[in-house]
């Protein structure tokens, strides 16, 4: 393996934007750990070596769904980045044979916009299962966490059975809970009384010889 492939490697596993490798202290890093080598800019990292992963990884992936035998399922999760943006992660999940064991594989992370149709999901559901040589009868179910009525009616037209997520289920229902005024007028009671006891060590302290 290369330092320019461990490098990627590492920025891919770690979340980390390719600029990384401009920073005094990572070129630094990477001289000490091994000199003399090559840091591979932000722009070879983007437009060459990351996306050569990609296409590496994504054949495996193909090549793994293409010997699915038995019947398998998949996960449709809606989520907000750190800027309030709407993304749609969709996963597979089936049953590997040979080992017993439970395999998952991300097939694709969408920006969602809010003001997506259900025509838009279609196309988009439709183009994904094309894409991945996926037959909706060999689709057991899709467990959903999302509330999007478009994106569950796209997913219902397609003939699939949906699966609320359970924990997504508890984590809507918790917030409707914790929006009730009433619910909230005592949360911020028990928040001011357990501030009062924390700013005051004595009574923390007392608290935690109770709690003994």
């Amino acid at each position: 393996k290369t330092v320019s492939d461990a490098i990627a490697e590492f920025i891919v596993m770690d979340l980390q934007l390719p600029e990384i490798v401009e920073g005094r202290g990572f070129q630094r890093l990477v001289a000490t750990l091994r000199s003399p080598c090559e840091i591979p800019s932000k722009n070879k990292l983007e437009e060459e070596i990351i996306p050569r992963i990609y296409t590496t990884f994504r054949e495996s992936v193909a090549a793994s769904i293409s010997c699915i035998t038995s019947e398998l399922a998949l996960t449709v999760e809606e989520w907000k980045s750190n800027n309030n943006e709407n993304f749609v992660t969709i996963s597979i999940y089936y049953q590997n044979i040979e080992e017993a064991t439970l395999e998952c594989k991300v097939l694709s992370t969408l920006h969602a916009p809010a003001d997506w149709e259900e025509s838009h999901w279609s196309s988009t559901i439709h183009s994904l299962l094309l894409e991945w040589d996926l037959k909706v009868e060999k689709i057991t179910a899709v467990v959903v966490s999302t509330t999007r009525a478009e994106l569950l009616m796209a997913l219902n037209n397609c003939g699939l059975i949906l699966v609320p997520c359970l924990l997504h289920t508890l984590q809507v229902c918790a917030q409707a809970c914790f929006e009730n005024p009433e619910v909230a007028h005592i949360l911020s009671k028990c928040r001011s009384v357990i501030g009062a006891i924390i700013s005051h060590p004595e009574a923390s302290k007392e608290l935690i010889e109770q709690e003994q």
